[in-house]
């Protein structure tokens, strides 16, 4: 299902190898098994730069396995690099990456110049690639945000300025990720009904084993639809087509899911009175 991920077995473990161009990614439970591998390829190819151990520097992030199972990984020097591009004084620490205000646009907003609007692009571009790797909590910002970089303005400019100033203030949280059982997965999909300019509704989307998450999307939906019951049906089709690559990917490892679980939520509440008291019944 990936087709930069190759598996064989040695003995009773699989050893996967994981390639980016020329950077890979080799592991085994067996140490000596991973040097045979990699002596084949440098026999084939040429000497390679290797590190071994529990952290890596891949692809521009710093990986760490936890002896408790866990994975940490951060791009802290990526970060920077962004901040460092828009060069800029940052605001004051905001409480969250984008304020109510992310989805409107001023029409008499100045547009940006053209020096700006080449770093107001190249930043947002830059940011899209740290979110599926280490900051999914940055992706509803980043989404609209990268809707604008054909027509940036000023204000798009100052909501780009509170992402980054969040970004710094977090800038050394971490990415952890890991599972309590492998065997068992959940997702999580909500959409918020006609939120965008044309009345179109945002998905999010989340897979997790139990720590961390896996998976996340956050994306505006393609089609309209007419309430929010059915905005929720759209959302889940949109969003199972990578639960069910996911679970596919996992088969081809050697893993069989036995739970898997879909949250979604749907409410309908009627409100009464009784005994001079008001009761909520939700029905999901």
């Amino acid at each position: 299902m990936d087709a930069c991920i190759a598996s064989r077995y040695y003995g009773e473990n699989r050893c996967d190898i994981g390639w980016y161009v020329d950077d890979n990614l080799i592991s085994h439970t067996d140490s000596k098994v991973v040097s045979s591998v990699i002596n084949r390829i440098e026999n084939e190819f040429e000497k390679m730069t290797v590190t071994t151990g529990p952290k890596h520097t891949f692809l521009g992030m710093n990986i760490e396995f936890k002896p408790n199972g866990t994975t940490e990984i951060d791009t802290i020097p990526y970060i920077r690099e962004a901040l460092v591009e828009f060069g800029e004084k940052l605001f004051s620490r905001p409480p969250t990456p984008a304020g109510e205000n992310i989805l409107k646009n001023d029409c008499s907003s100045t547009r940006l110049d053209n020096n700006r609007a080449e770093i107001f692009h190249s930043i947002a571009a830059k940011i899209l690639w740290i979110i599926p790797r280490i900051r999914p909590d940055i992706s509803f910002p980043i989404s609209f945000l990268c809707s604008r970089v054909g027509c940036s303005t000023e204000e798009d400019w100052a909501k780009l300025n509170r992402l980054l100033t969040y970004l710094n203030a977090t800038i050394h949280e971490k990415r952890i990720l890991g599972g309590n059982n492998l065997g068992a997965l959940s997702t999580w999909v909500d959409a918020s009904y006609a939120i965008h300019a044309d009345y179109k509704r945002h998905t999010g989307g989340v897979m997790s084993f139990g720590i961390g998450a896996v998976h996340c999307k956050s994306t505006k939906q393609k089609i309209n639809t007419k309430s929010s019951t059915e905005s929720k049906i759209v959302r889940v089709s949109e969003y199972l087509p990578y639960n069910i690559w996911m679970e596919i990917f996992l088969k081809e490892l050697g893993y069989k899911l036995t739970s898997k679980k879909l949250h979604q939520d749907n409410k309908s509440a009627i409100r009464m009175e009784k005994n001079g008291k008001r009761h909520s019944l939700y029905f999901h």
